[in-house]
């Protein structure tokens, strides 16, 4: 089962020298497909809280939980279940005699570390700028001060193991999770449906709508367009990858114990801005990096 588990999320990163022909997706498939990893986790957390009260084991699980690394094993666990049997499930409906389209936009090479380094850093770039969207969304509606100050304690881990499990969740479990649903199921076999404008756009917006609050809904959309363009200029999934998991990486770098920054790492009762001089050096090395990335990134599509 972990071989199939595995050899379907490998498939889906795009890295096969033949890759398969893309199944095309409905807009109600990509619905179902794209909210059903995050209900999934809702689901199972809102299972684990109603069982805690109950036993002392309930309780255990309730702490085990909520600790960084086990989420991020809920998360890879629900987004790969979904990914098999949404896989599975594509490929069964296909009516006999119809082929799915081949995906012309898969590269058959592996994109260079060098490339690959560029989209870590213009994501890192980039969340300044979804930070000050989030921001903007937040004055007109704003979040509580409570959940502001437990996301910082999130962002701020006490212990060795917690920062460990945070980068875990963080950097390597949910831009690795997110981008093979979105940018390498979704958005290609939207395409295949609809086109690329339809797929680029409804892929975004099913990423942003996956984040549930609207103070992350609206960077999660904007930077989802950003994460599909690369998807598509560079004909393989792996840089957006590496893309949103820059976007990830910046809040546990720049934690506000270190350098606070206002409308970045602060909180408080009014909504701050990232500053002026910030926003334009990040959209600076952001446009600098995402076009070097480009262009060591971009491999033939496969014919």
């Amino acid at each position: 089962m972990a071989r199939f588990v595995l050899a379907n999320l490998v498939d889906r990163m795009n890295l096969h020298i033949d890759p398969e022909p893309t199944p095309e997706i409905r807009w109600w498939q990509a619905i179902l497909i794209g909210l059903a990893p995050s209900a999934l986790i809702v689901a199972i957390r809102s299972g684990v809280t109603q069982l805690g009260p109950a036993s002392s084991e309930g309780g255990r699980i309730v702490r085990l939980i909520g600790h960084p690394l086990e989420s991020a094993l809920l998360q890879l666990a629900a987004f790969g279940v979904v990914i098999v049997v949404a896989s599975r499930s594509l490929s069964k409906r296909r009516p006999p005699g119809k082929e799915a389209r081949a995906d012309k936009t898969v590269s058959n090479e592996i994109s260079p570390p060098v490339g690959l380094m560029y989209f870590l850093t213009a994501g890192m770039a980039l969340q300044f700028l979804l930070s000050e969207a989030s921001n903007v969304v937040q004055t007109i509606e704003p979040i509580p001060l409570d959940d502001q100050l437990e996301l910082q304690r999130l962002l701020n881990p006490l212990s060795i193991s917690d920062s460990l499990g945070l980068l875990v969740a963080l950097v390597v479990v949910a831009p690795v999770t997110e981008e093979i649903l979105f940018r390498g199921m979704l958005l290609p076999g939207l395409r295949s449906s609809y086109g690329h404008t339809v797929a680029w756009v409804g892929s975004s917006l099913l990423f942003g709508i996956s984040h549930v609050r609207p103070a992350a809904m609206v960077p999660a959309f904007l930077g989802g367009m950003v994460l599909g363009w690369a998807r598509v200029r560079t004909n393989s999934v792996l840089p957006s990858i590496f893309l949103h998991a820059g976007i990830n990486a910046l809040p546990l770098l720049l934690p506000s114990k270190i350098i606070a920054i206002r409308g970045f790492n602060t909180v408080g009762s009014n909504v701050y801005h990232v500053p002026m001089p910030i926003i334009g050096l990040s959209l600076l090395v952001f446009a600098i990096a995402i076009r070097l990335g480009v262009d060591l990134c971009y491999r033939p599509t496969s014919t």
